[in-house]
């Protein structure tokens, strides 16, 4: 693995070769709940994905980097573990797939993982009665309601569920605007 990034750090360019090391963090991770997540090696992964997909036009490779964005993040998902960085790269598999294949798990996913988020960062919220919070949960509402509705027949069950929590959410934001005195 260091003979890769040697060659990376002295060729940023070597698309091939990044995508190569992104390939084998990601398949060296281990994603289950009994294994706490190798975070670090999740965020080189990412790291060498966003040189990547900032580098190359080529559709087999963003096509490539999407998938090395999405399957990890999609165990995240499903494990509750790391979910800014299954989230992030969510939203990244999602510009990078070219080709429009993710699009309906990528998604469906997505509006899993910002809701799991939400049910954490809602108690932050009321926690502080901070207005910029309060803007960022409804911001996170946003997405991830729209992520499922595209996202939704993967699951519909699931998804009419997650929609419905949504609307509870959303149904929620006034109400902490005006309690915090926000405005707007």
């Amino acid at each position: 693995e260091m003979t890769y990034e040697q060659v990376l750090v002295r060729d940023p360019s070597d698309i091939a070769t990044a995508l190569l090391l992104s390939q084998m963090l990601v398949n060296g991770l281990t994603i289950d709940t009994a294994t706490p997540v190798d975070t670090s090696a999740l965020q080189r992964a990412g790291e060498y994905l966003d040189l990547i997909t900032s580098q190359s036009q080529d559709t087999s490779v963003l096509m490539n980097a999407a998938v090395l964005y999405y399957q990890p993040a999609q165990q995240l998902v499903q494990t509750r573990q790391a979910l800014p960085i299954a989230v992030t790269f969510l939203e990244k598999a999602l510009a990078a797939d070219v080709l429009g294949r993710l699009t309906l798990q990528g998604n469906f996913f997505l509006g899993l993982g910002l809701m799991f988020e939400i049910f954490t960062f809602d108690q932050q919220v009321v926690d502080s009665q901070d207005c910029v919070l309060v803007a960022q949960e409804a911001d996170m509402i946003r997405r991830g309601k729209a992520a499922l509705e595209i996202g939704a027949s993967i699951s519909e069950q699931t998804a009419t569920q997650f929609l419905g929590q949504y609307a509870s959410f959303e149904q929620r934001i006034p109400q902490l605007r005006e309690a915090f005195e926000c405005g707007g």
